[in-house]
Parts: structure tokens; C-alpha cells; sequence
């Protein structure tokens, strides 16, 4: 009886060492549920990312998004020259899908990838539009809006 006791209990130990092993080298750990129903995605103990589907506050692109490609490029360049800047992680996969809705046209935003920790921003993706910050994933619309590159196409 004693034997299996301590054949558990080393289990238990394994384990717990594992597990702490995980959070303090910062694998990432996700995603996690709260009680609301959002989805949070860690990284270490950074907050990468938030699915919130009563924020709307990221999501993936709508199919009308994708859709609208040929005005991916005036848009990209209007917020580059709006001084737009996009705060990423390449590890989050919000700012994945934020970077995938511009398609090539990426290449001409403002991105700051910010895996060396010296960032201003904590959660991932932010944009920074007006000096002000927007975190999660956003529609083309949205950013078209905040930041004054207004188009009806978008």
C-alpha cells in the first residue's frame, strides 16, 4: 500500500515540475477560457491575443474581406502614410490572421514585431492609430474608419 502511495505521489511531483518548467521557460500555454466565454491566448505570462465574441474584439476576416483584395493596396498604403503602426508577435496567431487579411499588401504597412520585449504595447495585435491603441484583430472597415482612410470599398 505504501508502494503505490509513493508511485502516485512521484507522478504528482513529475508533473508539477513540468508544469512550472512550462510557465517559467514561457511555452506558450493556449488558449485558455474564462468564465465570460472569451478565449485568451498566452504567451508566458503575456497576453497575446482575446477571441470575444461579444467585443467582436479579434475574429478572423469575413469572406467579403478577403474578397475585396484590389483595395488592399490603397488601403495599406494610406495607413503607412497615416503613420499606422501594427504591434505583432510572430508567435500570436491574431496577428497572423491580422497580417493574412492584407495579404501581400503587408509589405506596406507600418509592423513592429515586438519578440525582443521592448515594446510599448502588452497584448498583441495592437494597432496605433492617432496615438491612440487599439488592441485585437480589426476589419479592413474599422481600420479604414480609425484612421481616416476612409473608402467606401473597404
Amino acid at each position: 500500500m505504501n508502494r503505490d502511495i509513493w508511485f502516485y505521489l512521484n507522478i504528482v511531483v513529475v508533473l508539477i515540475c513540468v508544469f512550472v518548467f512550462a510557465i517559467v521557460s514561457g511555452f506558450a500555454i493556449a488558449p485558455f477560457q474564462d468564465k465570460s466565454g472569451s478565449v485568451i491566448y498566452f504567451e508566458g505570462n503575456k497576453i497575446i491575443g482575446v477571441e470575444d465574441n461579444t467585443l467582436l474584439q479579434s475574429r478572423y476576416p469575413t469572406t467579403k474581406e478577403i474578397q475585396l483584395n484590389k483595395y488592399l493596396q490603397p488601403l495599406s498604403k494610406c495607413l503607412a502614410d497615416k503613420d499606422v503602426i501594427l504591434f505583432y508577435l510572430a508567435s500570436c496567431p491574431h496577428c497572423k490572421t491580422q497580417l493574412k487579411m492584407f495579404g501581400d499588401n503587408a509589405r506596406f504597412l507600418t509592423v513592429a514585431e515586438c519578440s525582443s520585449g521592448n515594446c510599448p504595447v502588452e497584448s498583441f495585435p495592437t494597432w496605433q492609430i492617432n496615438n491612440k491603441e487599439y488592441i485585437g484583430t480589426r476589419s479592413l472597415n474599422e481600420l479604414a474608419q480609425l484612421s481616416g482612410c476612409l473608402e467606401s470599398n473597404y
